[in-house]
């Protein structure tokens, strides 16, 4: 009996023994299945985040919006395994998608893109930009949200769809397309899903640097324009025989021509910049008139009479007679300055 029982436990033992072997040896495999598999899931981590890295560098290596968006589709297509990869953005004023760019076995669009028969709120594109979120689907064929345009002979199968987001605004949606059902996996809808807001930014820079460079273009040729009319207008007043003298809103002299300096026998360096204040004493007191009316304006534009006229005329130190024309300068209601002609009338004085 005591031998049985000692026998009875050392089997005992063996059998406990060799189902912890069991266990261990079932946890080891499956730690090294874990491990395996979490390896492989760092890999393909790894792979999408170097992805996405080399197209970012693509989308901001480059200003031509043709070049990085065909080559980025071209390093998705590599990534997921997709055949067909387009991009169909949405425009201002059309009802229909805009067909951007394209890669793979339907035929590109040109540089640039061109207009799409696809309706905006229609269709496998629609539903992404309405759903504002991306799906993957494993046969089109049975999708109701897949629309077959008509004389079309596309064989898509697999697709993955996301919307081009740019904060809440949808740019446009992009299509990942392959011949058999079911190829892609939730993996390669994140990867698009990231690849898809990149390349939104970098659509809305190129629409933004467009619209800077047009306004650029537009105010360069405004401010040309300006320029040319500005050194028409000076040659002129430079060449006629009155003198013209212009102040700004805060009555300093802006603008003293040549007539000017030989009728009033002032230099135009001492008195460009200069307050008109700080020649009162010049002119005499027959100006006092002249200088309170200008002073009056800059102060009080609605003391002045719509189509009235200011004349003077006044005696110079030199015996000179002189007549002024006074006149504000007003744009929508707002007083720009003035301006004053100088005639020397001397001869006729001594005429009359």
């Amino acid at each position: 009996v005591e031998l049985g029982r000692i026998l009875i436990n050392q089997a005992t033992v063996a059998i406990q023994n060799a189902s912890l072997y069991a266990e261990t040896r079932r946890l080891t495999e499956e730690l090294e299945q874990r491990v395996a598999e979490r390896t492989e899931e760092l890999g393909r981590e790894h792979q999408r985040a170097q992805t996405m890295l080399q197209i970012m560098q693509e989308l901001s290596a480059s200003l031509d919006l043709d070049h990085v968006l065909n080559r980025t589709l071209e390093m998705l297509n590599e990534t997921t395994g997709a055949q067909q990869s387009t991009i169909l953005l949405v425009r201002p004023n059309d009802k229909t998608f805009f067909y951007r760019s394209s890669l793979g076995y339907t035929t590109p669009p040109p540089t640039g893109g061109r207009p799409s028969v696809i309706p905006l709120d229609n269709g496998l594109a629609g539903w992404v930009i309405n759903q504002r979120e991306s799906c993957l689907i494993a046969d089109l064929s049975t999708d109701q949200r897949w629309l077959q345009i008509p004389k079309s002979e596309t064989e898509h199968r697999s697709a993955i769809a996301a919307p081009l987001m740019v904060g809440a605004e949808a740019l446009g949606s992009m299509l990942l397309f392959h011949r058999e059902p079911g190829i892609f996996s939730s993996e390669h809808r994140e990867l698009v899903q990231a690849a898809s807001n990149q390349i939104a930014i970098a659509i809305n820079n190129n629409e933004l640097f467009n619209l800077i460079r047009e306004q650029a273009e537009s105010l360069g040729g405004m401010l040309r324009t300006q320029q040319v009319e500005a050194s028409r207008s000076m040659a002129i007043l430079e060449a006629v025989a009155d003198g013209v003298l212009v102040t700004d809103h805060q009555n300093t002299i802006t603008l003293f021509n040549e007539s000017a300096q030989q009728i009033l026998d002032l230099n135009r360096e001492d008195v460009v910049d200069k307050s008109l204040d700080d020649f009162t004493g010049l002119f005499g007191g027959a100006a006092r008139s002249w200088m309170q009316t200008i002073n009056q304006w800059t102060n009080d534009l609605s003391s002045f009479e719509e189509g009235g006229i200011y004349a003077e005329r006044i005696t110079l130190e030199n015996k000179s007679v002189v007549s002024i024309h006074l006149a504000p300068v007003v744009m929508r209601s707002e007083f720009l300055g003035t301006v004053s002609i100088f005639r020397d009338i001397t001869h006729q004085v001594e005429v009359d």
